[in-house]
């Protein structure tokens, strides 16, 4: 198991960091989504990508689950399933989400840590359920200014993990977005 810094900042180096690389997987955060990337081939009942047909493609296509939000398919082989996808956000990617079985956690973690180095910040938070149960999660970080990783144990189902990748700057400019679409509709009050 990985040693993770506990709530701590560790500075990142100022030479080359994978965190501040142009992409997530291939996939350019400053390029339109989807690109090149092909689309799935559609299920002839259902408004799902057609599973034989999506496989037999040999590489990554997307099937759009609404106007920003894609689900990618035959994604890299991270060595246990998961799924990934992107919403977008002026034709670009603003956050990869990853669910996967929560027993892979350790796995996950691991690799985010081999490829962006030790998480900046890591910490337990306490989850309940309607019912009343308890579980713990594990949380682990990683940021810079390019991305920022959040790894969650637990994520909105108690069966998976979730790991979100943000876009920084894409997200600065939607949260900019928000804040002046704000500041007219309370002017309007």
């Amino acid at each position: 198991m990985p040693a993770f810094a506990q709530d701590k900042q560790i500075e990142v180096s100022a030479v080359h960091s994978p965190l501040d690389a142009p992409s997530f997987l291939g996939i350019g955060l400053d390029e339109p989504f989807p690109g090149e990337i092909q689309k799935c081939p559609k299920h002839e009942l259902l408004n799902a990508a057609d599973a034989n047909a999506t496989s037999e493609l040999g590489h990554v296509c997307y099937f759009p689950k609404s106007e920003e939000t894609y689900k990618l398919h035959n994604t890299p082989n991270l060595g246990f399933g998961y799924t990934l996808e992107i919403m977008t956000f002026q034709e670009k990617p603003l956050i990869f989400n990853i669910k996967f079985g929560n027993n892979e956690f350790n796995n996950l973690a691991e690799i985010f840590t081999e490829r962006y180095g030790p998480a900046y910040r890591s910490f337990t938070k306490p989850l309940q359920t309607g019912e009343g149960k308890i579980y713990s999660s594990r949380v682990h970080q990683w940021k810079s200014s390019g991305l920022e990783i959040r790894l969650d144990e637990i994520g909105e189902d108690i069966r998976w993990g979730e790991a979100r990748i943000e876009n920084v700057e894409l997200r600065s400019v939607l949260d900019a977005e928000i804040k002046s679409s704000a500041k007219e509709a309370a002017s309007k009050l």
